[in-house]
């Protein structure tokens, strides 16, 4: 299994909020590095952090939700 890259998260991440844009939905999402971990953060367009999604993960998981939540909006909006 290989490493996941911070380039990886930012691609996952901005895949992600591309289909968060075409359907409308008003919050991005916005990958950080918290204590060692990673975090998923739901921000308003300008880029502030209105909530956490979810904290404590690894990379591979942070990635695998963004992938997750990029498909699942990609058949929502065909």
């Amino acid at each position: 299994m290989t490493r996941v890259s911070l380039k990886d998260l930012e691609q996952a991440e901005a895949s992600a909020n591309y289909y968060f844009r075409r359907a409308g939905i008003p919050v991005r999402l916005r990958v950080e590095g918290r204590y060692g971990y990673t975090a998923i953060d739901l921000a308003d367009p300008k880029g502030q952090v209105i909530d956490t999604l979810v904290a404590g993960l690894t990379r591979r998981e942070a990635l695998t939700i963004l992938q997750v939540i990029r498909r699942i909006l990609s058949y929502a909006n065909p």
